[in-house]
């Protein structure tokens, strides 16, 4: 790979470390997001400013839409994300994200989908706290 090409790369990804674990965010734009998000798939997203995270959300229905279209794109550089198997996978994650990291731009906590009773986990402290603990359990 020459010089352009590694520099390009480098601005259109990077590495965000979060604890132990690590995740790739890639640039916030359109065209980036129409070419790795896949289309009709529910999940969960975290805008980026650099490596500092601002915005958590969700989308039910088709992530990718929500994503090529959000109305946060002048706040954030990069993005990443998790695809989830069901609505209520994708609420615990944002829901996790928004009462984990310090976001400039969330003013509400999330609602949990629609038609579903699940209430959030992570605003009962006692349920956080075992959370916590089965995540950090050593094997």
């Amino acid at each position: 790979m020459n010089t352009a090409s590694a520099s390009r790369l480098e601005a259109e990804a990077i590495l965000v470390e979060s604890g132990a674990r690590k995740r790739m965010a890639f640039r916030f734009s359109p065209p980036t997001i129409r070419a790795l998000v896949p289309a009709r798939s529910c999940g969960t997203y975290l805008l980026l400013d650099g490596a500092s995270p601002v915005y958590v959300g969700r989308s039910d229905v088709c992530l990718r839409t929500r994503l090529a279209t959000h109305n946060h794109r002048l706040h954030a550089t990069h993005v990443l994300w998790e695809i989830a198997q069901t609505p209520t996978g994708a609420f615990l994650l944002e829901a996790y994200w928004f009462h984990h990291h310090a976001l400039q731009l969330n003013q509400i906590h999330p609602a949990r989908p629609a038609g579903s009773l699940d209430i959030c986990p992570f605003c009962d402290p006692c349920v956080d706290k075992a959370i916590q603990n089965a995540f950090n359990y050593p094997a």
